[in-house]
């Protein structure tokens, strides 16, 4: 087991393939970045709708021996942030106030995106690392803040770290 971790950092300013039947990847060389950011953008807490985006979570692989494909299997698990529970996460700011969101597995936003653990579910993948191309798969990050939040104006953040194991 391989574990890579990443740090997604959320901002609100308010300003407010089958897997291959050849070698499996026990020498691979995989990354994960956050290649569409998670940012709210302004947000205004009268509004009656929730706002909805999407972020982006890249990950990639090398083969690093001269093997001409190797499978892959993993899971992304995303951290709970600072609020330490998959039921509201929740970015921090000015004078500690709290906005609740959270990020999910789904355009339905039905699934919230963890560990496994708390109700949360992770993504489970596979697929074929070749020797000239490598492996690139994208996962889009479904991010919800509910309306009717009244929070002081200012820069709203959380931290999140995905972990991917291979």
């Amino acid at each position: 087991m391989h574990a890579v971790f990443r740090t997604l950092t959320l901002g609100l300013p308010l300003t407010l393939g089958a897997p291959s039947a050849a070698l499996a990847c026990t020498i691979c060389l995989c990354t994960a970045s956050l290649s569409t950011p998670v940012a709210f953008g302004n947000y205004n807490p009268v509004t009656a709708s929730p706002t909805d985006i999407v972020g982006q979570i890249a990950f990639s692989c090398l083969i690093v021996n001269l093997s001409p494909t190797a499978g892959i299997a993993y899971d992304i698990r995303l951290s709970r942030g600072q609020a330490g529970t998959y039921a509201s996460r929740q970015m921090a700011g000015p004078g500690g106030a709290r906005l609740n969101y959270n990020l999910h597995t789904t355009a339905a936003r039905s699934t919230v995106w963890g560990d496994g653990t708390g109700g949360s579910s992770f993504v489970s993948d596979s697929g074929t690392v070749r020797l000239i191309d490598g492996y690139v798969r994208n996962y889009s990050v479904f991010a919800r803040l509910p309306p009717n939040q009244y929070v002081r104006g200012g820069a709203y953040t959380d931290t999140i770290v995905v972990t991917v194991t291979f």
